[in-house]
């Protein structure tokens, strides 16, 4: 799960992840930007339902791209791509490839726990077909 201001790639813009669930209804057709892990291309993919959570605790992942970054909850699964699979955070190290959204690997340069005091609101969606989404545009799974 994320924050709520870790940004989500539609098939029209990009949005706060709060946003999408806030309108989001189970009649919604909202298209989201997923990955096929198998053909290796980007494709559109429907938002099936979404959650959202509390948590005190999360993990951040810092890139040597363009300032990206990433704040994720310790079980959330992120698309390691040297390692061709879905991690959660304690199993990602420096130097790890992570898939961009503009199909580029980016490097991760650190990654370490936030110990909060106050609980926050996170946030997932689950899609259809691949499972997954861009969130702040690293591919992360469904976690569901």
């Amino acid at each position: 799960m994320i924050p709520e201001n870790t940004n989500i790639i539609t098939s029209e813009d990009t949005l706060p992840i709060r946003e999408l669930v806030d309108v989001f209804t189970t009649k919604s057709e909202t298209m989201i930007t997923s990955y096929n892990t198998k053909t290796c291309k980007t494709e559109e993919a429907l938002v099936v339902s979404t959650r959202r959570s509390n948590t005190h605790d999360l993990m951040f992942i810092e890139t040597d791209y363009d300032e990206v970054k990433l704040l994720v909850t310790h079980d959330q699964r992120v698309y390691v791509k040297n390692k061709k699979q879905f991690l959660r955070p304690d199993k990602i190290h420096a130097g790890d490839q992570l898939l961009h959204v503009d199909d580029i690997e980016i490097n991760v340069i650190k990654i370490h726990k936030i110990k909060n005091t106050l609980s926050g609101q996170v946030y997932t969606l689950v899609v259809d077909k691949n499972q997954n989404f861009f969130a702040n545009d690293i591919l992360i799974h469904n976690n569901d």
